[in-house]
């Protein structure tokens, strides 16, 4: 931490920032975290335009002690980001930290105009945003922002996701069959070879929960053939008939590719609701240290978190909060040893996890 501070002292300094700042980094470097960033917000407002400007903003972001904290600062000083590189930074931030807050309908909207900043062509964001609408229940539009990806991209990988959140959209509207073109075009299509096995697990998903039998049965076989070894395949092909909806199968099928107690760990669902946040577990004890990393409005997505997170190798759960009449399902890692809750964060992120540290 020390070294860590003494290079900020160094990268600030002949910048020019002057002793305001020299102030700031004294409480912070002292650990008077909530007085530094007072300090540094204080700077923010007395040198708008300064050269440094969105450094101090994005640092000051960085130390404070909550996620909610951090969106709060963000958002409030959102207005004043001209630049558009730094707007668009800032707003990705704020769209994944709501996200991962539960605030889906906030997160959507951060998305959304992340991928309308000017010069940054992010339709990445606007794909992510057309998953939270298909959440929220606005299908109509999340079906026109992937038809506009389609129409504005040329990346391969990209069109993929879209096609298959677009597959997806059909299928919850009731149009199965329009859903169907769109597997089948996938599977028999130029992009056939590209696709990855999680894409042809989501595409096996969407055709098995809607009783397309002959399309779920093409998916299961290809994982098959392809990739015979992952835990995609043995999802596919153990339960490719009949169709079970995604909690069904997930609740009860164990994977070859993790241990017996990872398995059931990741069927053993603990919920347990809450009236303002996640809940103490149902054994009741004192609050303890977790790390989330995901939070649904629908169950069955909470559950494919988990089970990503236990197939990878880490010990998790789901617990139920209710936020503003809405019921949120929140995937948590658990039993985080005394002071390694950082180095957590840290592999959980290499494993493709973003998340945060809180007290449940």
């Amino acid at each position: 931490m020390v070294l860590a501070l003494v290079a900020w002292t160094l990268l600030c300094v002949p910048h020019g920032w002057g002793g305001e700042l020299s102030d700031a980094q004294s409480l912070e470097k002292e650990g008077k975290t909530a007085e530094a960033v007072t300090a540094y917000e204080h700077w923010l407002s007395a040198n708008r335009g300064a050269p440094d400007w969105g450094t101090v903003l994005l640092h000051a972001a960085d130390i404070v002690p909550s996620p909610e904290g951090e969106v709060t600062l963000l958002a409030a000083w959102l207005p004043s980001v001209t630049d558009g590189p730094l707007r668009h930074g800032i707003l990705l931030r704020l769209a994944q930290m709501d996200e991962l807050l539960g605030r889906l309908d906030k997160a959507q909207v951060y998305y959304e105009e992340a991928s309308l900043v000017p010069g940054s062509r992010d339709l990445r964001s606007l794909l992510d945003s057309a998953s939270l609408l298909l959440e929220l229940g606005f299908v109509a539009k999340a079906s026109a922002q992937c038809r506009a990806i389609l129409q504005l991209s040329d990346e391969p990988a990209l069109r993929t996701e879209s096609r298959i959140l677009l597959a997806q959209i059909d299928a919850r509207s009731d149009r199965s069959a329009k859903a169907g073109d769109e597997i089948r075009a996938l599977l028999n299509g130029p992009d056939r070879s590209t696709l990855t096995p999680g894409e042809v697990l989501r595409l096996w998903r969407i055709a098995s929960g809607g009783g397309m039998n002959d399309l779920a049965r093409a998916c299961s076989d290809l994982l098959k053939s392809r990739y015979p070894a992952s835990p995609e395949a043995a999802l596919a092909e153990s339960r490719a008939t009949p169709y079970p909806t995604p909690s069904q199968y997930l609740d009860t099928l164990e994977s070859p590719s993790v241990s017996s107690q990872a398995a059931a760990s990741a069927s053993s669902v603990q919920e347990s609701p809450s009236d303002s946040g996640p809940s103490h577990s149902k054994l009741g004890q004192a609050k303890s240290l977790v790390i989330q990393v995901g939070s649904y409005l629908d169950r069955s997505n909470a559950v494919y978190r988990l089970r990503d997170l236990t197939d990878s190798g880490f010990r998790g759960e789901i617990r139920t909060a209710d936020v503003n009449g809405k019921r949120y399902y929140r995937v948590l890692v658990i039993d985080i040893p005394k002071g390694k809750g950082a180095e957590l964060v840290g592999r959980l992120r290499q494993k493709g996890f973003d998340g945060f540290i809180s007290r449940e």
